[in-house]
C-alpha cells in the first residue's frame, strides 16, 4: 500500500545553465511530505543514479556555519556533456550500462540516497584541488596558517577515516547554487549523516542517488536555512529506513557498486570520476555545503 505521506520521486524534468531566480522558501513546512516514493516499489526514472568522484574542497560553510559538512563532487559532473558511462545497468547489480541522461541536466535542488567513502587504506586518496588556480588558494591558506589563521585538518596530514566511517551510509545531496550565498557556481554536495571523526578531502567517494526531495530555495535567514536543512535530512533517512519498512531503497546499501576495486586514482583524471566494474566514468540512471 503506497504511503499517503509519501511524494513521488520521479517528478523532475529540466535543469537550468545558469543561477535562476530562487524560488522562496515556504514558512509552512507543514506540507511537506515526510517521506519520499513508495515503500515497496523503491526509486523510478530517473533514478537510481550512480556517480563517483574525488571529493573536492568547497567554500568550507557547512561543518562551521550551518552544522552539515559536505562531500564536493568533482566539477566536471555538472557538466551538460559530462561523463556518462554506466557503473549501474537499472537493476542494481553493478555492471555496465548507459545512463539516459547526467548530472548536469538534473534539476536543482535537494536529493537522498546512499554514500561510501573510500578511505586511503584501500587506495582512495586522490586530489582534492581540480585545477591550478585551487592549488595557488592552498598555498595562500597554507601561508595564512602559518600566520595564525585556524584551518580544519585535512586527509593529507595522515588522517584516515576508521573502518566504521567507510561503509554505505544515508545522504542527502544539494545540487545548485546556493541562493542564500549568492553563489555564481554551480555544485553538487554531499552530507554523508555520520559524525566523522577527520574531514574527508581528496577521497573517493560513490553515491547512490535515489530520489529528489525539494526545489532548490532562498532563505530570509541563516536559521531558516538551517531548518530546512534539518527536515531534508530527517526526509532522507524516512525515505531509506528502517530496511523491513523501506525494503526497496534499503536495498541499494548493499549494492556491488559500493564494493568493486577501488580504481587508482591517478587514473581519475581532472574530472575525479572513478568506474565499477570495469565500466569508467559517473555511472547516470537518468537523472558531501549547502
Amino acid at each position: 500500500m503506497s504511503d499517503p505521506t509519501a511524494s513521488s520521486s520521479s517528478s523532475i524534468s529540466t535543469a537550468a545553465d545558469a543561477p535562476p531566480a530562487a524560488l522562496q522558501a515556504p514558512t509552512d513546512r507543514s506540507s511537506r511530505p515526510q517521506v519520499i516514493g513508495d515503500a515497496q516499489a523503491g526509486p523510478s526514472a530517473p533514478f537510481p543514479i550512480y556517480l563517483s568522484g574525488v571529493v573536492q574542497r568547497g567554500f568550507g560553510r557547512g561543518g562551521k556555519e550551518l552544522g552539515c559538512p559536505t562531500a564536493n563532487l568533482p566539477s566536471r559532473l555538472l557538466k551538460k556533456d559530462g561523463p556518462t558511462r554506466g557503473i549501474g545497468d537499472g537493476d542494481g547489480d553493478g555492471t555496465g550500462g548507459e545512463g539516459s541522461s547526467d548530472l548536469g541536466k538534473a534539476p536543482t535542488g535537494v536529493y537522498f540516497g546512499w554514500a561510501r567513502l573510500i578511505s586511503a587504506r584501500e587506495g582512495g586518496r586522490g586530489e582534492e584541488y581540480e585545477d591550478q588556480e585551487q592549488k595557488e588558494k592552498k598555498v595562500e591558506r597554507d601561508a595564512q596558517q602559518e600566520e595564525g589563521a585556524k584551518e580544519e585538518t585535512s586527509l593529507g596530514s595522515g588522517a584516515d577515516l576508521q573502518e566504521e566511517e567507510c561503509v554505505p551510509l544515508p545522504m542527502v545531496m544539494s545540487l545548485g547554487w546556493n541562493p542564500f550565498y549568492a553563489n555564481k557556481t554551480k555544485t553538487a554536495e554531499v552530507h554523508i549523516m555520520h559524525p566523522f571523526s577527520t574531514d574527508f578531502y581528496g577521497l573517493q567517494i560513490r553515491v547512490i542517488v535515489l530520489g529528489y526531495i525539494r526545489p532548490e530555495y532562498n532563505y530570509t535567514s541563516l536559521d531558516a536555512l538551517k531548518d530546512d536543512i534539518e527536515m531534508d535530512k530527517r526526509v532522507a533517512l524516512n525515505s531509506v529506513l528502517p530496511a523491513d519498512q523501506r525494503p526497496a531503497w534499503a536495498k541499494f546499501k548493499e549494492d556491488p557498486f559500493f564494493f568493486s576495486e577501488v580504481q587508482p586514482a591517478s587514473k581519475l583524471g581532472r574530472s575525479g570520476t572513478a568506474g565499477a566494474a570495469g565500466a569508467a566514468g559517473a555511472a547516470v540512471k537518468g537523472g558531501a555545503a549547502l
